[in-house]
């Protein structure tokens, strides 16, 4: 019944409404939630909420925020933002442009939500606005670690990685890039596991390799991952929403399966930190990736008073993000040698 729609617009129907808690909107605003997330099952793709945890919300920019340590910015100029090509724009002088709109505004946030007056990049579809993209994490040279279910949205048409997407004050619209700093992917992916991803949500990986070396002064060298352990403090680095990078620390491993490959941390993510890579904030290993936050909750919620969206929390009943042990992504990175 609905084979009509396209991936393109069911993911923005369904981001809207289950990712980010927005009504509906659309030519099929009018149909059951319920419904468009079956289609979206059948046609092989992952559902996911994402919220904050506590009474803080501790995402941050990393790269004026005071006393953020060496570790984590070695991090995160490793960091990229892999977006669609609709959401660039290449410029006779040799630069990129992000396309966007004020994330405030786009959202429909209260005044006094953090970030209001940064931007969300947003691909352009259809003479409309699609997916914000998702996070990604240089492991070598040339070679991008994220997960695969941002990939699968993108795997139709031509994607980039786009590092130094970062604020450098509160403020801050860092749109406009060199593009050497803009790098496109391979077609095909690098590596990523052979089996049924809407069954096992360690298959939820991909790695992705560059056409052409990452920027130059970054450290492209291998870095130290290892296993984690339950109570380890933890954090992440990625761009959720489409916002310039943010750094959310201040969280610690809820519980660890070895079996699955799969652990849980309440890091403070939105939609977009999918493929967030996430560090011991003890000795800044690699210890993962964010697959998807814990369920049965958008993004954003109505404050019907006010007429407008704020950010969700959760403070009591906290399972945490499902994480993908580094485990499997070692197993696949020696699959490539």
């Amino acid at each position: 019944m609905l084979a009509h729609i396209s991936d393109a617009i069911l993911a923005a129907e369904l981001h809207r409404r289950l990712r980010l808690g927005l009504p509906g909107a659309g030519a099929i605003a009018s149909l059951e939630t319920s419904d468009l997330a079956s289609e979206w099952d059948r046609r092989g793709f992952r559902l996911e909420h994402a919220v904050w945890f506590g009474a803080t919300d501790n995402r941050k920019d990393p790269f004026y925020t005071p006393g953020i340590q060496t570790g984590v910015l070695r991090h995160a100029a490793r960091c990229c933002y892999l977006i669609g090509e609709s959401a660039l724009r290449f410029t006779a002088d040799g630069a990129v442009e992000l396309q966007y709109q004020p994330y405030g505004n786009y959202f429909q946030l209260c005044a006094d939500e953090r970030f209001w007056c940064q931007p969300t990049v947003l691909e352009r579809r259809g003479g409309g606005y699609g997916s914000t993209g998702y996070s990604g994490y240089l492991l070598e040279d040339n070679v991008i670690l994220s997960c695969w279910h941002g990939y699968a949205l993108f795997e139709q048409e031509r994607s980039f990685a786009v590092f130094g997407y970062a604020a450098r004050r509160y403020c801050d619209r860092p749109l406009r890039l060199p593009a050497e700093q803009v790098i496109a992917l391979c077609p095909q992916p690098l590596a990523q596991p052979e089996v049924d991803r809407r069954r096992d949500a360690a298959s939820d990986v991909v790695l992705l390799e560059l056409e052409r070396p990452a920027p130059t002064g970054i450290d492209k060298h291998r870095v130290p991952h290892g296993r984690m352990s339950a109570g380890e403090p933890v954090y992440t680095l990625g761009f959720p929403c489409g916002l310039p990078m943010k750094l959310a620390d201040g969280a610690r491993v809820l519980s660890v399966d070895r079996d699955a490959a799969l652990f849980r941390a309440d890091l403070d993510t939105y939609d977009g930190n999918s493929g967030s890579p996430v560090f011991s904030a003890n000795d800044h290993r690699l210890l993962g990736i964010v697959l998807a936050a814990q369920q049965g909750a958008g993004d954003f919620e109505a404050v019907p008073s006010q007429g407008c969206y704020r950010s969700n929390r959760i403070d009591r009943h906290a399972l945490g993000q499902v994480c993908l042990d580094v485990a499997v992504v070692a197993t696949l990175l020696a699959e490539t040698e």
